[in-house]
């Protein structure tokens, strides 16, 4: 039967686990602990992420305390958009793979906020569309 991993050996009674290879796919998301805030966009500048560009994803760390608030993601344009298609949507999801859209910002509102308390397993956020808010900047809290 091979090894999963592979080892090294330094002596005839030391055995040491090498890390796994790298994988591609969603087992490559951020933690997101309890506390703590992650910048999705970040005003990227010169220009912002073309329609449709995903964010990196995230995936709810561990939570010591049974009542977990859910995850809040604040969503903020440098200007209050004035086209009507200027929008954010969050999605989520049970396996990183398969994504449903959970909330899709107010377009024209320069700050927009969505608390998920259904708890998905994996979060990202996609610009829909950006024509005249300015640099946006997306955070996920918990």
């Amino acid at each position: 039967m091979p090894q999963l991993y592979p080892t090294l050996r330094r002596g005839a009674s030391d055995t040491i686990l090498a890390m796994p290879a790298y994988v591609a796919g969603p087992q490559n998301f951020t933690d997101l602990e309890v506390g703590v805030s992650l910048y999705l966009f970040n005003a990227e500048a010169p220009t912002i992420p073309a329609a449709g560009y995903p964010s990196i994803a995230l995936t709810r760390a561990y939570s010591p305390s049974a009542t977990d608030a859910g995850t809040t993601f604040y969503i903020n344009w440098a200007s209050a958009p004035t086209a009507a298609v200027d929008s954010v949507v969050i999605q989520g999801s049970a396996d990183g793979i398969n994504w449903q859209t959970l909330y899709t910002s107010n377009a024209g509102i320069q700050q927009d906020n969505f608390t998920d308390l259904t708890r998905a397993a994996f979060y990202r956020a996609i610009l829909l569309a950006e024509s005249t808010g300015g640099a946006l900047t997306v955070i996920a809290q918990r």
